[in-house]
This record gives C-alpha cells, sequence and structure tokens, in this order.
C-alpha cells in the first residue's frame, strides 16, 4: 500500500504544480486565440482543484498523510514548473498537452500499483482522472492538427 500512497502524493504534487502553471497560462496568454485558452485553461485548473481535494482526501482515507506544503509538492513534483510570463496559444497547447500526457502516464502507473494492492476505492478515483486526461489529450492533439 505504501507505494500507492507514495504515487498519490506525487499525483497530488504533480497537480499543485500544474495549477500554478494553468493559472500562470491563464493570466499571461495573448494574441488571437486569447478568449478560447483564458477559458480553457480556467476550466482545466477549476478540474483539477476538486481532484486535487480527491486524491489528498484518498491518502488520508488510505491512513497516510498527503503533502501539504509547497516545498513539498515542489519536491516530489515530476511536472516542471513554467517560469515564463508570455504564452502564444500554440505554446500553451504544446505545453498543457505535454503536461497531460505525462499525468495520464503517472494515474496509470499509480493505477497498477492500487490494482496489485487490491484498492478498488483509489482505483476508482483513478479511473475517472484517466477517462477525463485522455479525451482532452485527444482535444488538444485535434486542436493542433
Amino acid at each position: 500500500m505504501s507505494h500507492t500512497i507514495d504515487a498519490l502524493n506525487t499525483l497530488l504534487a504533480d497537480m499543485h504544480v500544474l495549477n500554478v502553471k494553468l493559472h500562470n497560462y491563464h493570466w499571461n496568454v495573448s494574441g488571437m486565440q486569447f478568449h478560447a485558452i483564458h477559458n480553457a485553461t480556467e476550466a482545466y485548473y477549476d478540474h483539477f482543484f476538486a481532484q486535487f481535494d480527491d486524491v489528498a482526501e484518498r491518502i488520508l482515507q488510505l491512513g497516510a498523510k498527503p503533502i501539504a506544503t509547497v516545498k513539498g509538492y515542489l519536491e516530489a513534483a515530476t511536472l516542471a514548473e513554467e517560469t515564463g510570463d508570455q504564452f502564444d496559444a500554440t505554446t500553451v497547447i504544446q505545453s498543457v498537452l505535454a503536461d497531460f500526457t505525462d499525468l495520464l502516464t503517472s494515474v496509470k502507473a499509480a493505477n497498477g500499483l492500487a490494482d496489485a494492492d487490491g484498492d478498488l476505492g483509489t482505483q476508482d478515483l483513478l479511473a475517472g482522472l484517466i477517462t477525463w486526461l485522455e479525451k482532452e489529450i485527444w482535444i488538444l492533439k485535434s486542436t493542433l492538427g
């Protein structure tokens, strides 16, 4: 079970980094597709905020403590911070696509660990996230053409 908990804490950290990154894109994208990207990034960070809480609570349900500091998130995250402050739509879409793809790989790995532990609750939680990420990856790829 400890491997599943570690994977969930890594997911929690990645969600935190992604939340900040999505806000950065939301605030600092410019160009002809500003409105669409502004709205999409807001929808993404709203979605992840709810998922973030669910993952943290699942860690607690498993008898462990979720990471709860920014320092802890940055140490545990596999996704990189975004340090830029000017973005066009294509850059944002490509970056979000890469992060969602990496996150999907991590979520599937965590789901495999939960399966090995017989942890159906965690599998159920992660299954919804897998389905959502797969759809959003398809949409982002289609947007890029």
